[in-house]
């Protein structure tokens, strides 16, 4: 499984690869390898977003950043799960908001 970490705050960034990590370790060896990688900026996710089984993404840096995401992702036919999550208690509402409204 490749897992892809999106997050604008490093220090949330590494402390969510860090937890995954833990967990690939765990299953090394095994036929459930998990791979993580980390980008801090969508440019670098972008560049192969394919590869990847799921993707946590927190880039709340700039308004209107994970739309212009997706709206990038949308040509390529990028189907895997995306979890939006967020430090930032408002913004994690809405987020929560938004997903009761589209499901």
């Amino acid at each position: 499984m490749h897992i892809a970490i999106c997050d604008d705050n490093v220090a949330d960034r590494k402390h969510l690869e860090r937890l995954l990590s833990r967990e690939a370790d765990k299953k090394a060896g095994t036929s459930d390898n998990i791979f993580v990688e980390s980008f801090g900026c969508k440019d670098q996710f972008l560049q192969n977003p394919l590869k990847y089984n799921i993707v946590f993404m927190d880039m709340c840096s700039q308004p209107g950043l994970v739309e212009e995401i997706f709206k990038a992702l949308e040509p390529t036919g990028f189907c895997a799960p995306v979890v939006l999550y967020s430090g930032n208690f408002p913004l994690l509402i809405l987020l929560i908001l938004i997903c009761i409204t589209y499901s």
